[in-house]
């Protein structure tokens, strides 16, 4: 399958958000980059000259990141944090989830687990926690989740539609990521615990 990404290409942006993932899910290390997924999945891999028109609408336009939120599927439960940008309704396709234009939640997932409790103390964790992002430096890229070691992404444009642009905006507390790693050692313990737990009743 194939699906098209929003990359962010600032590192202080990308560095804040692969940093807290990584932080509160340490035992899990993401084979994609941080990112919004905003078409897909596809079963052959897209045209890219219509990637490339699409990749337009970005000129000029930024990407807000703030406030989060979570959906649960089943027993499994995503959280994430909310993008906001006017293009989004122009380049979102979801086939597996069909729905009005107002539907669509445009988000970087940060955190997934099937215990309940775990997902909720992150969700509140990023609630308190004062996180705003604005960044112009976007690309679209490609994403082969067949083989995502050995491919990764591939980008839309070889020249990201703002590299002219620099206004990227990170503010965040100083203590957030700290004490993001404080609270992913505390659920990876849990989740060990858990673990163990399981083994012995087998």
């Amino acid at each position: 399958m194939y699906f098209v990404f929003l990359e962010f290409l600032e590192a202080r942006v990308e560095s804040t958000l692969s940093g807290l993932r990584d932080a509160l899910q340490p035992w899990k290390k993401s084979k994609s980059p941080v990112h919004v997924t905003v078409r897909g999945p596809y079963r052959t891999e897209p045209d890219y000259k219509h990637l490339q028109e699409l990749a337009g609408v970005f000129h000029g336009q930024g990407v807000r990141i703030l406030g989060s939120g979570y959906f649960s599927h089943g027993k499994s439960y995503s959280i994430f944090l909310r993008a906001e940008s006017a293009v989004f309704r122009e380049l979102w396709w979801k086939p597996d989830f069909p729905g009005k234009d107002t539907d669509i939640q445009p988000h970087v997932t940060i955190f997934e687990s099937n215990d309940r409790e775990s997902a909720f103390q992150v969700l509140n964790f990023l609630k308190a926690a004062r996180i705003s992002i604005h960044t112009t430096s976007v690309q679209l890229s490609v994403f082969d989740s067949s083989q995502p070691d050995l491919f990764g992404t591939r980008p839309v444009n070889d020249l990201p539609p703002n590299s002219h642009i620099k206004r990227d905006i990170v503010a965040i507390d100083d203590d957030v990521l700290s004490r993001a790693r404080v609270l992913g050692v505390m659920l990876n313990t849990k989740r060990n615990e858990l673990l163990a737990s399981k083994r012995g009743d087998a």
